[in-house]
């Protein structure tokens, strides 16, 4: 009767369920579809836009490869070979070729065996050309040269990070790509993938995440940071896509497709967050309306079977159960006094297996105590609910571990007689650690070990407490006893997590031979070793960033570099002898780094102090001085690189004084010619002019043409002649401005002139 009356119920709260679960699946597949044809448009989109540059690129290098200028190039180490006329008139071809619809790449020619960078306006060493159009982005020129000088035989995307926090993307396609060692010549071409993204009326710059990948060089590059999982799976999906393809990594949706040009695949990953958002509404709602059907149901159910049925059959059941087992047949009777005579029984036998029980927990408690100190991950994977239920509930207390420790077995000893020394040793030290207000668990190691785990919330007096409990307990068993015995006490640690810890920290005070004659209690504070896992650590990497922050004059980060380093090795508790060799050995590197600047007097009075610092084995003083030595001699680089400026610039100066000496006749001269001479930008060259003299470029041109016209006032050229010779072009152009600088006109200024000379003659 029980059973069909509950089934009922069984089966209505079936049907409402399956109903309920039937529309949310319908309603959820919408809204996945919804997703997914934004998500194909958007991935259109990308495909077009990416595929046109990737188009141009190869346009361009297919393009330049046929280009005799290009091909004739490619043989030379130097362009100062070249004629600068040559190099305008490829300028002007490479510029024609780079007229495209978009404007959200730059593309250019480099010649790695001569540093020379070739774009539609502009050609010199990479160097300059990053100073102008890349320093404001915020990456290094460093990571710039790494990545445009390489020898490639295939098409190559990177990245490059910026200050603003998106990367510029850098595709390259070597005009040859084939296996002959030919001087290699890339076509370049820099994305800047936020003009997409604006441009685009579908992708949030925000929410989406655009990104490469390269199928061939197995390398990701994206706008934004990529989660590692999300990465693996770029990479996988990669290698064997056709067409296509859309899958879901976490609460992202990446949808790639492959380049129609290139090894390569377009990737857009959208962040599911509104989708979700809805998607988790409806399964909550789901969840609560389904919840309160089955409690209703439940309870409905549950009322009359436990008022009227469940007790007395439960009850039944059990004894029933325990009956069969133990005598093989049932009892007749009334059933009441059949429960009475079995609980009875019940009892009797709990009694007789309550003492083995709490064995049971003892041993199991000692087991789990003895994985958390022998085993270093055991606090990952035993429950905390499971160690506070045998006794182990350290939590975030501190703790610690006494250790004692037999020394030598005596001959005569029997076996009684010594576990009836570790029994006393137990109980004493027990007590006298529950007195200083310790919770207390033990177990013996072996046969020549006994492992106290101590702890307690009040963190005040805990080492002193711990160290006065440890020796009233070894008085008191070597007045009695004459078993020796040896302990050991680790420092305090925090959390159960660090049990392990203090167990190494005993092992290792047994292990360490250079104690006090006739001191048989060590603590781990007390020493002073290295330990026998711990190496001194100077990675070949750390070593290259410190020596590349040095020679940069970066003395931020350098000093950022010497103190993580510093760190990581002062953790393993390192020998102050230890110590010094390592401090020695990164000034050394700072030293190296400094090449020729390292032979200033302020260099030499920091090294020196670093070498007292080394051998007062003071730590704090060793770091101190370390930093010191690093920041000088990144403020000596920085003083070499602004006098190698500075250097440059004055010669520039000369140069150009020079040429205009030499060229002031022609009528073609002016800062736009002298500075396609000089291979450099006429607002560059104008900038050096005026900082060196104080003059602007054009004024000294006409200063110096208007020297050599006075020279030819006084023999008798006309001035339309004098015009022409000193480059002015017209007598026109010629008048103004020698009434602009002089105030007055030529004939003028020779009557003046010659009026003074004849005065001066009659004086």
């Amino acid at each position: 009767m029980f059973t069909r009356w509950s089934f009922s119920y069984v089966i209505l709260s079936t049907v409402g369920i399956l109903v309920i679960f039937f529309c949310t699946m319908k309603y959820n597949e919408a809204l996945r579809a919804d997703l997914e044809y934004t998500n194909s448009v958007q991935l259109e989109l990308v495909q077009v836009q990416m595929d046109r540059n990737v188009r141009n690129l190869r346009s361009f290098a297919s393009k330049a490869n046929l280009n005799k200028m290009v091909d004739s190039l490619r043989e030379l180490d130097s362009y100062e070979e070249v004629s600068r006329y040559d190099l305008y008139v490829l300028m002007k071809e490479l510029a024609g070729e780079m007229l495209w619809e978009s404007g959200s790449q730059d593309t250019f020619l480099y010649f790695p065996a001569m540093d020379l960078l070739l774009s539609g306006s502009y050609y010199n060493n990479s160097r300059d050309y990053y100073d102008i159009a890349f320093a404001s982005y915020g990456f290094s020129y460093e990571d710039w040269y790494e990545v445009i000088c390489q020898d490639y035989r295939a098409a190559q995307i990177f990245a490059l990070d910026t200050k603003r926090g998106t990367p510029l993307f850098v595709l390259i396609k070597p005009l040859d790509s084939s296996s002959r060692q030919t001087p290699a010549v890339n076509a370049i071409m820099i994305l800047d993938m936020e003009e997409i993204l604006r441009a685009s009326q579908w992708l949030s710059q925000d929410r989406d995440n655009i990104c490469m990948v390269d199928k061939t060089n197995k390398r990701v590059v994206s706008h934004k940071a990529l989660e590692p999982e999300i990465r693996e799976l770029l990479l996988e999906s990669g290698a064997d896509i056709e067409g296509s393809r859309r899958f879901e990594a976490g609460d992202s949706v990446v949808s790639l497709v492959s380049s129609l040009y290139e090894n390569w695949d377009y990737g857009v990953i959208t962040q599911e967050q509104a989708t979700a958002a809805r998607i988790g509404e409806l399964q909550s709602l789901v969840i609560f309306l389904i919840l309160i059907y089955l409690v209703i149901s439940a309870g409905t159910i549950g009322y009359a079977s436990f008022r009227h049925y469940l007790p007395i059959q439960k009850v039944i059941r059990i004894l029933q159960q325990q009956e069969e087992r133990d005598e093989g047949h049932m009892v007749d009777g009334d059933a009441y006094e059949y429960i009475s005579k079995s609980v009875h029984k019940l009892v009797d036998q709990n009694k007789e297996h309550t003492s083995i029980i709490s064995r049971q927990r003892s041993a199991i408690g000692r087991e789990l105590l003895h994985r958390l100190l022998t085993e270093k991950q055991a606090p990952d994977l035993i429950d905390e609910g499971l160690l506070k239920q045998y006794g182990i509930h350290v939590g975030d207390c501190l703790c610690g571990i006494i250790s004692y420790r037999m020394t030598e077995i005596l001959p005569g000893e029997s076996g009684d007689t010594q576990e009836m020394s570790w029994f006393i040793l137990q109980n004493v030290t027990e007590e006298n650690l529950l007195q200083v207000g310790f919770e207390v668990l033990c177990f013996r190691e072996g046969r020549q070990e006994q492992i106290f785990l101590f702890w307690r919330e009040q963190e005040e007096g805990m080492e002193e407490g711990a160290m006065c409990a440890l020796r009233t307990s070894m008085e008191f068993v070597e007045s009695h006893f004459k078993i020796p015995f040896g302990a050991a006490l680790s420092d305090l640690h925090q959390g159960t997590e660090e049990i392990y810890m203090a167990y190494r920290e005993v092992c290792r005070v047994f292990e360490y031979k250079k104690k006090e004659e006739g001191k048989n209690i060590v603590s781990y504070g007390e020493i002073n070793l290295l330990p026998v896992d711990t190496l001194l650590k100077y990675p070949i990497d750390v070593e290259n960033r410190l020596t590349h922050w040095v020679s940069t004059g970066s003395g931020e980060a350098a000093c950022r570099e010497v103190r993580e380093l510093l760190e990581s090795n002062q953790a393993n508790c390192l020998e102050p002898e230890a110590m010094q060799f390592l401090v020695s050995n990164i000034g050394a590197s700072v030293i190296r780094a400094a090449g020729g600047a390292s032979k200033g007097t302020s260099l030499s009075v920091s090294q020196k102090a670093l070498m007292e610092a080394c051998r007062s084995g003071d730590t704090g003083r060793m770091q101190e001085e370390l930093e010191r030595l690093v920041i000088t001699t990144c403020r000596e680089m920085e003083e070499l690189r602004k006098q190698e400026r500075d250097n440059h610039k004055g010669k520039l100066y000369l140069d150009i004084r020079a040429f205009v000496e030499e060229n002031y006749s022609d009528g073609e001269l002016s800062v736009n010619s002298i500075a396609d001479h000089f291979g450099v930008l006429p607002t560059y060259l104008s900038k050096v002019f005026k900082e060196m003299s104080g003059d602007k470029l054009s004024q000294y041109i006409h200063m110096v043409r208007l020297v050599h016209v006075k020279e030819m006032l006084f023999e008798d050229v006309r001035l339309e002649d004098i015009a022409q010779e000193c480059g002015f072009g017209s007598q026109r152009t010629f008048l103004r401005i020698f009434k602009q600088y002089e105030g007055v006109t030529p004939t003028q200024y020779k009557e003046l002139e010659e009026k003074k000379r004849k005065e001066e003659q009659g004086l």
